[in-house]
């Protein structure tokens, strides 16, 4: 982190949340300095699932490049999303252009990348995933996977969405990382790390097959400045969406 970003470090303590609360992620007295980054722990409590921990983490990425993130503190620096970005064939088109051309370096401007993460040892010790262990090749190998203890709360999570507001007016959103939830109520983990814009909602999604290269997501990355200041400026909400989708 740079000499501005944070000038001293807080307790981190763990911050409880209600659904539909509007909050701060990064405020001062709930921030952990780490050798990445920053993030801070928080604790949502809702009445569908029991109460579990959720990080709000920004932390340094090699090469961020305007094609792949937006910029909301410095919205012409990133990714220009328009209405070509909602149908699939003009997003494929465009992303294509853009890859051949080239994105734009942003590591001066917005050097953080934004991610909400409940690991799936987070989730069963909320008590909301079960552990299991996957085993194969004659039992020589083995591997974590979680289950839902219900389909309940395997719906809750999947309809979970979170909401950023910025001082530049710009305002988007998330759902969880599609991949992962598998079949059998299987959750790897819960994430949210790809943002759209409310007045948009989810972009056309293009495959690796289609563009040739990354896959594009339904949402893009979020880039932020390295400076506390403005971090302490973004506003958070979770809630369900209604059509649980």
């Amino acid at each position: 982190m740079g000499n501005e970003s944070i000038e001293e470090e807080s307790l981190g303590q763990e911050r409880k949340i209600q659904l539909n609360e509007t909050f701060r992620p990064f405020e001062t007295k709930g921030v952990i300095r780490e050798e990445e980054g920053l993030y801070s722990k928080l604790m949502l409590s809702c009445d569908e699932v029991p109460t579990f921990s959720l990080k709000a983490r920004v932390r340094t990425v090699k090469n961020p490049t305007s094609l792949f993130g937006v910029t909301p503190f410095e919205p012409e620096a990133g990714y220009q999303i328009t209405e070509e970005d909602t149908s699939f064939q003009t997003r494929k088109e465009k992303v294509v252009n853009l890859t051949q051309k080239g994105g734009k370096d942003i590591a001066d401007v917005a050097p953080l990348w934004l991610t909400f993460y409940s690991s799936g040892e987070d989730l069963e010790r909320a008590g909301i995933v079960t552990k299991r262990m996957r085993v194969w090749d004659g039992g020589i190998l083995e591997a974590p996977y979680f289950t839902a203890k219900n389909p309940e709360y395997y719906k809750f999570l999947k309809s979970l969405r979170i909401k950023l507001s910025f001082p530049s007016g710009k305002i988007y959103e998330s759902k969880p990382d599609e991949s992962a939830f598998q079949p059998n109520r299987e959750i790897l983990h819960l994430r949210f790390a790809y943002f759209y814009p409310t007045e948009t909602g989810p972009l056309a999604y293009l495959s690796v097959f289609d563009t040739g290269s990354l896959p594009s997501q339904e949402g893009l990355e979020i880039f932020l400045p390295d400076d506390i200041e403005k971090l302490r400026k973004i506003e958070a909400s979770i809630f369900k969406s209604e059509s649980g989708n």
